[in-house]
């Protein structure tokens, strides 16, 4: 068996070790991605302020999803997009980077209103809960706000989805490209000699089917069938 064709059936050459590297990359990315994007949809379902209403001191939560409803739909965006990332080629990828960036500009303006007016996004659930209406009669019922942490994750998982899809712009070029699934990858995608060189497959076939190894080279075949001592078969001589 020759040296390029052990090499190939134990999976050692060098080339293939770059394009692996490639793809660990973008499936970090890709998981990276998708726990942001999980933080950004998780934290809208829990509550994230909190309010005092007067007479009584009865305590109302205002949930994510109540305060900034469009926050959920941007997570869930934002999932199905880095999804598709890992499908993608670099161009495709590029412009799901584009998205996602606005998608988490989105989200970062939402939470921005929620922290600048939460009286204005809480007059909903605060209405009802207490049965009053009017932002000004509310003012008046109720003390200051307490925002939770599940605000500020937000905040931080949107911001750090903005930081994501920059960081697949500036990275998607040097990703690998990926072989479907039936479809034979090309001489760049396999990078490795063969181990049988340019036989073709009807030769190979042939040689298979009169107890020849397509792998041994011609030189390599006469040398095995020789006998073990050499020479010339005794009966010649006669």
């Amino acid at each position: 068996m020759t040296e390029r064709a052990a090499s190939f059936r134990s999976g050692s050459t060098r080339p293939g070790n770059g394009s692996a590297g490639h793809g660990t990359r973008r499936g970090g990315a890709v998981v990276a991605g998708l726990v942001v994007g999980a933080l950004v949809a998780l934290s809208v379902s829990q509550s994230w302020i909190t309010w005092t209403v007067e007479p009584g001191g009865v305590e109302v939560t205002v949930k994510g999803q109540q305060a900034a409803a469009v926050v959920q739909a941007e997570g869930l965006t934002l999932l199905a997009v880095v999804a598709v990332m890992g499908l993608a080629g670099p161009v495709l990828a590029r412009v799901l980077a584009v998205i996602e960036l606005a998608v988490a500009g989105g989200a970062l303006w939402a939470i921005r209103q929620v922290l600048v007016d939460p009286l204005d996004v809480s007059a909903a659930a605060l209405g009802e809960a207490t049965g009053v209406t009017g932002p000004h009669t509310l003012a008046g019922m109720v003390g200051d706000p307490a925002f939770s942490g599940w605000l500020w994750v937000a905040a931080v998982a949107a911001v750090l989805a903005a930081l994501h899809a920059v960081w697949v712009l500036v990275a998607a070029g040097r990703w690998r490209r990926t072989v479907r699934r039936f479809q034979m990858p090309t001489a760049e995608a396999v990078r490795g000699p063969s181990p049988v060189g340019a036989i073709p497959a009807a030769q190979t076939w042939d040689a298979l089917s009169v107890g020849l190894d397509p792998t041994v080279e011609a030189g390599d075949a006469e040398a095995a069938e020789e006998p073990a001592g050499g020479g010339d078969d005794p009966r010649d001589r006669r």
